[in-house]
């Protein structure tokens, strides 16, 4: 059986099962390697630092110090994970658990949206963002205890190894009963004798449904990359989607968080607008198959020229829509392009959309009403957001 098949076993479950779902051997590394990963370690020490979501664990305790360390000293383009980490924790037990990876590795990003993207309905199941998570280290029991995702959070787990792993459930009630506290737990070892437990050895896909307490212990090197399936509220929809267009000019209250839109959202005055926004948030999570963060430039000047053929990047598609005040607005890749509407530049968009065209043929679309290097600047706007490639022979 093909691996893609074997892993939609796992992706269906999203949404559609409160059970688990343990597949041993349900990829290779066509999927996801430690060349995916060290290419992440690189590509995080190349942007502002508040880009980057990460927490480095040294002996059991989280350490600041060793986050810097990790971001100014990547693995070289010749040097193994076993070997950076020698380097960087000259043989202390660690954990690293990086966030929002998807942006610093759009073809890892792209081989696992083009899996979801068939089996699970991103907007219904992860309005709230899917999150790339890895977690490289051999820290033993997760230093964060025995913890819990929220009711609303969907997890899947694939665990690369080489080293095996174990992770342990409990059900909300069974672990209330157990600790009398729905707080993270931090003394495993009380509760082992009353877990649910799952071996996972190397290239083992696991499904977690919402709602479970639960930790992983792996005493040896492995690397596991998770993604993270968010639903949210509608008002929490329309929360977010107002906080886009208009939080960053609130001034909350003592008693507020920043961009609280408490007082706002329900103005009359400004629901139609919220209501407008929320269209231009969904699209662009589509645009982007949920993903919580677009991918970080590739840093190089995009040089899109009228004898190249582009594509759009499927499973990644552009979305627009026309706004009342006469504007085409584009989503490419969690990007917002907003112009005025020109009926040639629509075509464009659909075209790029359908298949792979000479660059030529789209200006032709897009001659009626907008000028050849008008066309050739929004070619390479949406190159640098990478909503689009050139096809090379």
């Amino acid at each position: 059986m093909d691996t893609n098949d074997t892993l939609r076993a796992v992706f269906r479950c999203v949404g559609r099962s409160e059970e688990f779902c343990l597949v041993p051997n349900a990829f290779d590394a066509r999927l996801f390697s430690e060349d995916d990963l060290l290419e992440v370690l690189r590509a995080m020490s190349s942007v502002p630092s508040n880009q980057v979501k990460i927490r480095v664990y040294v002996d059991g305790g989280l350490r600041h110090d060793y986050e810097a360390r990790v971001l100014r000293s990547p693995p070289a383009i010749d040097e193994r994970l076993e070997t950076w980490v020698t380097r960087i924790f000259a043989g202390a037990s660690f954990g690293i658990a990086i966030n929002s990876a998807e942006q610093f590795n759009d073809a890892l990003a792209t081989r696992f949206a083009r899996l979801f993207a068939r089996d699970v309905d991103v907007w219904a199941q992860a309005a709230g963002g899917v999150d790339m998570v890895f977690f490289i280290g051999n820290y033993g029991y997760t230093p964060f205890g025995i913890h819990h995702d929220g009711d609303d959070s969907t997890i899947l787990h694939f665990h690369r190894g080489p080293g095996d792993k174990t992770l342990m459930f409990w059900k909300p009630e069974e672990f209330v009963r157990l600790t009398g506290s729905r707080e993270s737990h931090f003394r495993p070892a009380d509760l082992l004798g009353t877990a649910n437990n799952f071996r996972l050895t190397p290239n083992s896909a696991f499904y977690m449904p919402p709602g479970q307490y639960h930790i992983g212990n792996n005493p040896d090197l492995s690397v596991d990359l998770t993604l993270g399936f968010s639903r949210i509220s509608q008002s929490e929809i329309r929360r977010r989607a107002a906080t886009d267009e208009i939080g960053r000019y609130l001034i909350p209250a003592a008693d507020e968080k920043k961009g609280s839109l408490s007082g706002v959202v329900d103005n009359p005055l400004l629901m139609e607008f919220v209501e407008d926004s929320i269209e231009d948030f969904r699209l662009g999570f589509l645009s982007n198959c949920g993903y919580s963060t677009p991918p970080v430039p590739d840093g190089l000047v995009p040089n899109v020229t009228t004898a190249d053929t582009v594509s759009a990047c499927p499973p990644f598609k552009l979305y627009h829509r026309i706004s009342s005040d006469k504007k085409l607005r584009i989503f490419a890749r969690r990007n917002r392009i907003v112009v005025n509407y020109r009926k040639g530049l629509q075509a464009v968009v659909e075209a790029l959309n359908r298949e792979a065209l000479p660059v030529e043929k789209l200006l032709d679309l897009a001659s009626c009403d907008l000028h050849s290097d008008a066309v050739l600047r929004f070619l390479n706007l949406l190159s640098a957001h990478r909503a689009i490639y050139t096809v090379r022979d």
